[in-house]
């Protein structure tokens, strides 16, 4: 399944997930594994789970690169991207988290992400703002 930034995506097993498209951002002094000359870019991902069992959003994995130039996860306490969180999603219930982005590439490159939550798996494609 693929998708881009800006579009929900039904999963199929009573989950949707949505993307919102991407925007540019100065991570903080203290952002983990941010590197000075990395294209810095955030978005925020929803998750809606209509099962009736809860879903373990700690499970969800994110890869992600640039064409063949390397991207890294960047946590960032001070633009609070905090990565997904860690109590399971109630059914019936949704959740709303940042996720921040660091790729050694230029801006208006491609973003390439590999999301993985439970057994499935998703692709989303954009670009590097």
């Amino acid at each position: 399944m693929t998708t881009g930034f800006g579009s929900a995506l039904d999963l199929g097993k009573d989950v949707t997930i949505t993307f919102q498209e991407n925007t540019r951002f100065t991570p903080g002094a203290y952002a983990s594994n941010y590197q000075k000359g990395m294209v810095a870019n955030k978005f925020d991902v929803t998750v809606q789970n209509k099962g009736s069992k809860a879903l373990d959003l700690a499970t969800m994995a994110i890869s992600m690169k640039s064409g063949s130039d390397t991207c890294v996860d960047i946590l960032d306490g001070d633009n609070n991207i905090n990565g997904a969180p860690t109590e399971p999603l109630a059914a019936g219930a949704s959740a709303t988290f940042s996720y921040g982005v660091g790729c050694l590439a230029k801006t208006g490159g491609p973003l390439e992400l590999g999301v993985t939550l439970g057994s499935d798996v998703v692709g989303v494609t954009g670009t590097l703002k």
